[in-house]
């Protein structure tokens, strides 16, 4: 990618002054701590494993995610409500910090002045809320942003980064199903070893006690927050629309295994487009999507603003140019969706809802058409280390 680039150190000081700004005007005056937030929920999931007592019905039973995340948190201390929720809200910031850094690095921007573009989505209702409310939403996507990042140069760790996204919302196995796909039509050690990794570990979760109880809650959660609020995911949309009951979350989920084991086939020359792509299905996939959980489009929002740098809108007519022009389309799209879901919620004109959910398809489909426009590969495309 052509242009200005900036030097590292300023690049980061840059980085680190709009975080900064973030911390001072956004956080300490409109995100406060609350005792009673989604922290709540991952302590009483440890607090059980503690005490050998089921996590899924210990204390109010609202823990729902794999016994592993509860059994990491054991080996915490116990804290006061207030003193949990404020460290949680410190560890989330910082992993907010820490997303927008990856993504622009994930995306090739890093250097480059567009790169600092992705910390505005620290000033959005996504980010905002997935740290106010201790949600885990921010995490997940960090992972999947480091593990593009590192994937080249630390494979393994790329598979432990996949492996803790796998279990802690299940949909992002199918970036190890691509991983392993890919490994195999590649003959890529690199693609192996980060599969193998995130497999072994997410097979070795499963061995863990209360691991049935956690697929008997998961069966039932479709059904559990089928009507609640903000709920985007298109099966709730179809339920709460229609007033049928709650369709199986099985299509959809296959379908973008499908798309993962399609990604894995093809001779791809841009692993940041099939990463994004992937970030896109993996929330368009998702039984159950909150607002906090777009925090997953801001790697498809990155690497669409790549292409659109890299190609200018306008700049040659024909086909191409109206390729550009619909990049920025969807583009604008996508970003408004990632950064500002709730909006789109309306229970009296529930059609707005299809925006957002259709969001992540439109950046994955656009993507996919880049991909195949593209003859040679690309390497500015690769992921960009940010050492």
């Amino acid at each position: 990618m052509g242009g200005v680039r900036i030097r590292l150190p300023v690049w980061w000081a840059a980085a680190f002054a709009l975080c900064a700004l973030w911390g001072r005007f956004v956080l300490l005056e409109k995100v406060v701590p609350q005792p009673d937030n989604d922290t709540q929920c991952y302590a009483e999931g440890a607090q059980a494993i503690r005490l050998g007592e089921n996590p899924y019905t210990f204390g109010e039973g609202c823990y729902l995610y794999h016994p592993a995340l509860a059994t990491a948190l054991s080996f915490l201390p116990e804290v006061e409500p207030r003193i949990r929720a404020q460290g949680a809200f410190v560890v989330l910031a910082l992993a907010a910090g820490l997303l927008c850094a990856a993504v622009a690095g994930g995306a090739g921007l890093i250097g480059s002045p567009f790169g600092l573009l992705p910390f505005a989505l620290l000033f959005t209702p996504t980010v905002q809320g997935a740290v106010g409310t201790g949600n885990v939403a921010l995490v997940l996507s960090l992972s999947l942003a480091a593990a593009l990042l590192v994937l080249r140069r630390a494979p393994s760790a790329a598979g432990v980064l996949l492996a803790v996204a796998t279990l802690l919302k299940s949909v992002p196995g199918i970036f190890l199903l691509y991983l392993a796909v890919s490994a195999i039509r590649r003959r890529d050690r690199g693609d192996a070893t980060a599969a193998v990794t995130g497999l072994a570990l997410v097979t070795a979760a499963m061995l863990l006690p209360w691991t049935r109880e956690f697929f008997e809650v998961s069966s039932r959660m479709v059904d559990l927050h089928a009507d609640e609020v903000r709920n985007f995911a298109w099966i709730a949309w179809i339920h709460q629309v229609f007033e049928v009951p709650t369709p199986s979350p099985w299509p959809v989920l296959a379908m973008a295994a499908a798309a993962a084991v399609t990604l894995g086939l093809r001779r791809r020359d841009d692993t940041a487009a099939d990463w994004a792509i992937l970030s896109a299905l993996t929330l368009a996939a998702s039984p159950v999507s909150w607002t906090m959980g777009f925090s997953l489009l801001f790697l498809p929002v990155a690497v669409l603003l790549r292409r659109t740098i890299d190609a200018p809108p306008f700049a040659r007519r024909g086909p191409g140019g109206a390729r550009e022009v619909a990049r920025i389309g969807v583009l604008a799209v996508t970003a408004a969706c990632a950064g500002f879901p709730g909006p789109f919620w309306n229970p009296d004109a529930m059609v707005l809802a299809l925006v957002p959910m259709d969001a992540p398809l439109l950046a994955a489909a656009m993507l996919w058409a880049d991909g195949n426009q593209r003859r040679a590969p690309d390497v500015a495309d690769d992921p960009v280390p940010l050492t």
